[in-house]
């Protein structure tokens, strides 16, 4: 294939400015990047002549784009919620889901950014046990709320929300709810047994994620350590130095730490990575890559 003329969509927002950077950044081979506004009106954009498009926009203006970028036969990279549970749309974390095998124009998601955090680590230990019960608590930096919920940091006191998105009617928030659905499609595990609350902390950038996973059988604190250091898309931290959020800003993996038991032998972790990063941008930039090597 010839070098790609690609669109990023929402280039002036917080993730739309890192998949610029990243392409950069990673050499990847396009003809060319051009930048589009989210505040296009003037109906759909022009994608003729397109072969990439990157969708880091609201999800309304998603589900308008991402069809007609692909009538004009543009394949397309979708960083918000809009395509990611539709069932004809790959959802796709490179290292974990096969990539696609269509050479045609087409829509592929990437999922919710805690997820990606989320799934690295289910994937990596479900090589070696079967899955029980898996309980997730997240604190969630304002960052990814956007440029708005960056704005929150100069006007709200320094507090923990426990409404991460709107809650619905079954008492969870919109967020956990991406959260539960997501992992159970990304990991093909429609059974998959999974509690999540969500939380948002007044963080500017970085989230973090305490993990109690039950399985069958119980695996050791080695056998775990050593399932979680296999994982590309890892990286174990020493015993008595805890990754943090704000130290995962600019990281590439997601970091895991304080491997332990508790008093019934399961299995606590703790993971923090950078959600515009490694859990945004970098896995869009990473579909692509994958894309680019399957086209004729």
């Amino acid at each position: 294939m010839k070098n790609p003329v690609v669109v990023v969509a929402g280039g002036g927002g917080l993730v739309g400015e890192e998949i610029i950077r990243l392409l950069q950044e990673r050499a990847f081979p396009a003809q060319e990047v051009r930048t589009l506004s989210a505040r296009h009106t003037q109906g759909a954009p022009d994608f003729q002549d397109v072969d990439l498009v990157f969708l880091a926009v609201p999800e309304d203006i998603a589900r308008a784009w991402a069809p007609h970028a692909v009538q004009s036969g543009a394949t397309v990279i979708d960083c918000s919620g809009a395509w990611r549970m539709d069932e004809k749309v790959l959802l796709q974390i490179p290292g974990i889901t096969p990539a696609t095998e269509s050479t045609d124009a087409t829509i592929l998601a990437s999922p919710n950014c805690t997820n990606i955090g989320l799934c690295a680590v289910l994937d990596a230990m479900k090589k070696g046990t079967q899955g029980k019960d898996c309980i997730v608590t997240s604190f969630q930096s304002l960052s990814g709320e956007g440029r708005s919920g960056l704005e929150k940091l100069k006007t709200t006191s320094a507090d923990v929300s426990p409404l991460c998105d709107v809650l619905q009617e079954d008492g969870h928030t919109l967020e956990e709810r991406r959260v539960i659905e997501e992992t159970k499609k990304i990991l093909a595990l429609p059974n998959l047994p999974i509690s999540v609350t969500c939380t948002r902390v007044p963080l500017a950038q970085g989230h973090a994620l305490s993990l109690l996973l039950e399985s069958e059988p119980q695996l050791s604190i080695e056998k775990a350590t050593e399932l979680l250091r296999a994982s590309p898309l890892l990286c174990v931290s020493e015993e008595g130095n805890p990754p943090t959020p704000a130290q995962s800003v600019g990281e590439s993996v997601a970091q895991v730490g304080r491997i332990r038991h508790d008093e019934q032998g399961r299995l606590w972790l703790w993971v923090c990575f950078d959600n515009l990063g490694f859990a945004g941008a970098l896995n869009a930039v990473r579909i692509a890559e994958e894309w680019m090597v399957g086209q004729p």
